[in-house]
């Protein structure tokens, strides 16, 4: 038997409002202690910003303490989205190397 939860509307702005990346600072990039400092400021867990941002929570945790290089894929998102790093987030893989037209 499968039980249907329904999201109350409150709820859904707040996970609307979450999955917006974290404010970012004069250089763009943040610490992982800031990245951190910053949810925590917001009333935020860690848990609920990687389920709102669809990203496994263990590998959420993973990504600021350093145990991931965070060079592709899902940890790369993570540290892009939290601010730990510069870099874009790649849509569609197949068109990451085609050029932009000027």
């Amino acid at each position: 038997m499968t039980h249907i939860f329904r999201c109350p509307p409150r709820i859904k702005a707040a996970v609307a409002n979450l999955k917006r990346p974290l404010p970012a600072l004069p250089d763009g990039r943040r610490t992982a202690d800031e990245a951190r400092a910053e949810l925590k400021r917001q009333g935020v867990s860690i848990s609920q910003w990687a389920i709102a941002n669809g990203f496994s929570t263990n590998l959420v945790f993973e990504v600021p303490a350093g145990r991931k290089k965070c060079l592709r894929g899902q940890a790369h998102n993570i540290a892009v989205k939290l601010g730990l790093k510069d870099g874009v987030i790649c849509a569609n893989p197949a068109d990451a190397l085609e050029r932009r037209a000027a």
